[in-house]
């Protein structure tokens, strides 16, 4: 039985899922953090920091993923265009769901 190739999207779909998950645990952070924690004031500051520049790095990585789809779905079609089924996935935030 022929092995079957790798989807060539699938190294940046685990980074788009990893950078999710640290988006989601700096929200969660912050979310549960104390205003009358001491040092609450800057650690709220570097949560907000640590948040606005993993959405921003999640942004990039589904722009790349999307365009990987897009890619791999032209690929396919060219090579047999009976095959060209691939559809390029919505991701999670894109359907409405904020969070998971």
């Amino acid at each position: 039985m022929p092995k079957q190739k790798p989807d060539p999207c699938d190294e940046l779909l685990r980074q788009w899922q990893m950078r999710r998950e640290l988006a989601n645990y700096y929200m969660t952070a912050l979310l549960r953090l104390s205003p009358d924690a001491p040092g609450a004031l800057r650690r709220r500051q570097e949560l907000n920091k640590k948040i606005f520049v993993a959405q921003l790095c999640l942004k990039q990585i589904d722009d790349q993923l999307q365009s990987c789809y897009i890619e791999h779905d032209l690929a396919l079609a060219k090579r047999n265009p009976a095959a060209s089924h691939y559809r390029v996935p919505r991701l999670p935030y894109e359907r409405g769901d904020k969070h998971d």
